[in-house]
Parts: structure tokens; sequence; C-alpha cells
């Protein structure tokens, strides 16, 4: 048997198990980031939903709804960011992911029990989640649920103190390209002493 779980209802112990074995674990599906996403009511309203099958808490997703400060932006910037990705078990199997995808659409139910309530006014216009993970055995179900992938740029550098550039060398190197210079990758080592 398969059920749909709100934050209070899914049980702590098996939720900490969960993030301890899933391959897609990250910190921002923990309990403890729904409760820092609690904690900031200003800035956002939490959710979090969990599909039990069997006994067994097969996957877990949370997020929190956001918006613009300014009051003429807020009913057009509504949105429910899942920072992560979900939380899924080895154990899920296709259906247990569709049923949270479908339940985080539904996000009176997820909300209600919320420490910060929501009115009609404030529910998202959409859902966004921004995946630290590779989801592609899970993309005909997200998919299948209405949602659609839009791949980013990701770069990772590097910020230790020999890979940061000061104020001056930056205006330097601006200036040089504004000045026709180009960059390329170095093709041998006497380029680069060049």
């Amino acid at each position: 048997m398969q059920r749909i779980l709100t934050y209070y209802e899914i049980n702590p112990l098996a939720w900490k198990t969960l993030v301890d074995e899933s391959p897609y674990a990250t910190w921002c599906q923990t309990q403890e980031a729904y409760q820092f996403y609690a904690a900031n009511k200003q800035e956002m309203t939490p959710f979090a939903c969990g599909i039990e099958r069997d006994g067994e808490l097969r996957a877990v997703c949370v997020g929190y709804v956001t918006k613009e400060h300014c009051r003429i932006k807020q009913f057009y910037t509504r949105r429910a960011i899942i920072i992560g990705g979900p939380l899924i078990a080895d154990s899920a199997n296709e259906d247990d992911v569709a049923r949270m995808l479908y339940a985080i659409q539904q996000p009176c139910r997820l909300i209600a029990q919320s420490p910060n309530r929501l009115d009609w006014r404030n529910l998202p216009i959409y859902i966004e989640t921004r995946n630290f993970h590779d989801y592609s055995k899970w993309k005909s179900v997200f998919e299948a649920c209405g949602f659609s992938y839009h791949p980013h740029l990701n770069i990772q550098i590097t910020c230790d103190a020999a890979h940061t550039m000061s104020e001056q060398r930056r205006r330097q190197v601006k200036k040089a390209i504004g000045n026709g210079a180009t960059i390329c990758e170095a093709q041998s080592e006497q380029e680069i002493r060049d």
C-alpha cells in the first residue's frame, strides 16, 4: 500500500535513514533544511512530501515557496523551489516517484500543515527543481508528470588564494579585451611563457 505523507507524517528516523542511503541525498532534502526554511518566514514557506510504500519511505521532497518582495511583482513571481532535487530511495519505482511529483503539484495539501500558511493568492505558479545529481533515470517520469528539463551551464571554480584575481588585475584584463586581446587555451608551455 502506498501513502502520501506531509512533513508532520513522515517518520523522522525513516527520513534520516533515506538521507543516509539515497544516491540523491543532499542537505537540502533533510529535516534540518525544512526547519531552516520554516525559520525564514519572511522569505519562504516550506513544504515536504514523502511517499511510503509497504511501510518503507521511498521518496521525500522538500522545498519552499517564495516570491518577490515588491507587491506588484509578487503575483507573477510565486514559485516553489526544490533545491538539490527530490530524495529517492534505490527501492523506489516509477509509480512512487510519479505520486510524489503529482503530490508536490498540490501545494494546498502540503502547505496546510506548514507553520507559515498560504492563501490561494500566494500559491506558486510553477515548480522548479534545481538538481544536484543526475536524474536521467527518472526523466520520463518527470516528463509524464508535466515537468520539462532545461539544462543550465554549470561552472565550478576553485576559490583558493592562488586562483583569485585582484580588482586591478580584473580591470587590466577587461581593458585588454576591450582593446582587441583574445583569450585562448595555450597549446604549449612556450606559449604560456610568451
